[in-house]
C-alpha cells in the first residue's frame, strides 16, 4: 500500500505544469547537446542554461546530493509564471531540456528549487 501510494504522489507531481507537460522533461547523465557542465559534486548547484540565448530548445543542468524533489519555474520579468513543474529528480547531475519555441522573445528568469534552497538564473529566447 505505501509504495502504491508513493507511486501515486509521484506521478500527480511530476506531471503538474501549467502550460504543458511536453515542454519540460528531465534527465540525468549527460546534455543532450553534448556540452560540458561541471559540478562541485557537494551540494544543489544550477548552471546558467545551454545554449544562451536560444531559439527553440535549451538545457538546463543541476546537481542533486540525494534524491528529490525540485520545483521548477520561469518567469518573464514583469513576473508572470510562465511554467511550473514539480518532478523528481536523482542525485548526481540532472538536465533539463527546455522547449521555448513558443515563448515570445525577451528576457526570462529560470529557478530551480530543492525545498530548502532556490537557485534562479536568467536566460533570453531570441527568434531567428
Amino acid at each position: 500500500m505505501k509504495i502504491l501510494l508513493r507511486v501515486l504522489i509521484i506521478l500527480i507531481l511530476t506531471s503538474y505544469n501549467l502550460y504543458g507537460q511536453d515542454r519540460v522533461v528531465i534527465s540525468n547523465g549527460a546534455l543532450i547537446s553534448g556540452d560540458n557542465v561541471r559540478f562541485s559534486g557537494s551540494h544543489f548547484e544550477v548552471a546558467q542554461n545551454i545554449p544562451n540565448p536560444f531559439s527553440t530548445f535549451t538545457e538546463i543542468g543541476f546537481y542533486m546530493p540525494s534524491p528529490g524533489f525540485i520545483e521548477f519555474k520561469v518567469v518573464n520579468l514583469i513576473g508572470k509564471e510562465i511554467i511550473r513543474q514539480v518532478m523528481e529528480a536523482d542525485p548526481g547531475s540532472n538536465f533539463i531540456r527546455l522547449d521555448g519555441s513558443d515563448f515570445m522573445p525577451g528576457v526570462y528568469v529560470f529557478s530551480i528549487s530543492n525545498g530548502g534552497q532556490t537557485l534562479t538564473r536568467r536566460m533570453i529566447i531570441s527568434k531567428k
